[in-house]
């Protein structure tokens, strides 16, 4: 029995409605449309519709238009829409999802590959089996490849220089007085210059004192950049 069927079961056996909740993938960016769609059933949904942007959205009204163009200027495209719900199914495995998006994406990825792609989780623990069982072989490859001491220099490189680009890039976010409410911060904007601060000293002292481990961390980086840009291309949104 499907999740649909189950979920109307359940309802009608406790005498109550279903509640059924629509929002746009990547609105107003990935991360939190991720903990929007974590809202939604925190808040009582019952079931999830989600809508992937499409550059002509013709067929739908003001409101749903403006939230897939948001989605759009975030560089939201298709395949981070999969992956969003691939994430959601992880954590929500029992409740039911939705698509709602025109025929164009479908049929520009063709029929098979877009549901294929759609239900990219385990079909018994509800997880993005190929992305855990991809991260499992690289970790190997990496604990395989060197120290503990040299791992552990060049992905905690890796993870304190992405973590202060992400709180850097809320400065940039707040000098364009653009989501100010939805992008805050204690002590902005001490509190992020300093550990700001910190996190790229520490960098810096990494590349100086340990350059090899650190050029190889950004190395490891750079290597999915290809791969990044391919992948958006791939799924970029069709007229």
């Amino acid at each position: 029995m499907s999740r649909y069927p189950q979920m109307f079961e359940r309802l009608c056996s406790r005498g109550e409605a279903a509640f059924g909740a629509f929002v746009m993938l990547g609105d107003p960016d990935p991360l939190t449309s991720a903990s929007v769609l974590d809202a939604l059933v925190v808040g009582g949904a019952d079931m999830i519709e989600v809508g992937i942007p499409f550059s002509d959205p013709i067929a739908d009204g003001p409101v749903i238009q403006a939230a897939g163009n948001r989605s759009l200027c975030a560089g939201v495209r298709t395949a981070d829409c999969f992956e969003l719900i691939a994430g959601f199914r992880a954590r929500h495995p029992h409740v039911p999802v939705g698509i709602l998006t025109y025929a164009n994406l479908v049929m520009a990825r063709g029929r098979r590959a877009f549901f294929k792609a759609a239900a990219r989780v385990h079909p018994r623990y509800h997880t993005p089996a190929v992305s855990i069982v991809g991260q499992a072989v690289w970790s190997g490859l990496l604990v395989l490849s060197g120290s503990a001491n040299t791992l552990t220099t060049y992905t905690g490189f890796s993870v304190i220089l992405f973590s202060a680009l992400a709180v850097f890039s809320l400065f940039f976010v707040r000098i364009r007085g653009k989501d100010t409410d939805t992008f805050r911060a204690w002590g902005y904007p001490w509190a992020p210059a300093i550990f700001c601060l910190v996190s790229f000293t520490i960098v810096a002292n990494t590349i100086v004192s340990a350059p090899l481990p650190a050029f190889t961390g950004l190395g490891v980086i750079a290597a999915g950049v290809p791969v990044y840009w391919w992948t958006k291309g791939r799924s970029a949104p069709t007229t």
